[in-house]
């Protein structure tokens, strides 16, 4: 299930920066364009060999992927790491996002700290919104995923 997320979401990522900056111009001895790719990923993919698949699977991906053939594409890893968000702040992106989704959908029943006012929650949310970068699910996992969660 996290591999499928993750699939789809670089793929969602990937798609969104070439749509907003379109093809790279630099090419490589045989005329695809290069695109470089540093991967950084939470360290919640834990233990030597989960890490060793998730590089695998991204080595994999740009040795077969269709930007190659279809786009002119061809991917290079320059690197893949593993961070903290401590590390890497960025990595706070999706928690931030996935809190303040959360808030907004049970404004009542979810408590802001003192130092966030409710105004500016809405105010982000809204912001996020509107760059339809985003797809918001109005269905908890246990909706989406119903026979996930049964024992």
């Amino acid at each position: 299930m996290k591999a499928y997320a993750i699939n789809k979401c670089s793929a969602i990522g990937l798609g969104s920066y070439l749509g907003t900056y379109g093809k790279p111009s630099v090419l490589d001895q045989d005329g695809y364009a290069i695109l470089s790719l540093k991967v950084v990923c939470d360290t919640e993919i834990q233990g030597d060999e989960n890490q060793e698949t998730f590089i695998d699977h991204w080595k994999v991906w740009a040795e077969n992927t269709k930007l190659i053939d279809e786009l002119g594409i061809k991917p290079y890893i320059e690197q893949i790491e593993f961070s903290t968000e401590q590390q890497d702040p960025l990595l706070t992106i999706p928690d931030i996002i996935a809190g303040c989704v959360q808030y907004i959908s049970d404004p009542e029943n979810n408590k802001l700290p003192d130092s966030i006012k409710n105004s500016d929650v809405e105010d982000f949310y809204n912001y996020v919104k509107s760059l339809n970068r985003l797809n918001i699910v109005s269905y908890s996992f246990d909706e989406i995923f119903p026979n996930l969660t049964k024992a």
